[in-house]
């Protein structure tokens, strides 16, 4: 997924892929990257959220003209809440509850 948006950047400019690569490898969240953007001095920026994904659209000039659209790597499934979570057994939650009466016995 990562290496898709580089390869796609690289075609605008390939100094901006080595940065985005660096920030990509080394910072899981979407802030870094929105900072990294504004260094560009853009009029007007758009952040749409979608899915588990945000994507970036800036904007040049006062006319406000579309440049450039730009994914943001997924957003960490602990941020978002995990795709995939083990469900709870019976036996495990009965367990739990033994545990829990025997300590209030022993008081």
């Amino acid at each position: 997924f990562i290496i898709f948006i580089i390869e796609k950047l690289r075609k605008e400019s390939i100094f901006c892929a080595k940065i985005l690569g660096f920030f990509f490898f080394f910072f899981l969240f979407p802030t870094f990257f929105v900072i990294l953007l504004f260094m560009q001095r853009p009029d007007h920026v758009e952040i749409l959220v979608h899915a588990r994904s945000t994507i970036v659209h800036l904007y040049y000039g006062d006319d406000k003209t579309f440049t450039r659209s730009l994914f943001t790597r997924k957003l960490s499934a602990r941020r978002t809440g995990k795709t995939h979570k083990k469900k709870k057994t019976k036996r495990t939650r009965r367990r739990r509850r033994l545990s829990t009466t025997k300590k209030a016995a022993q008081r």
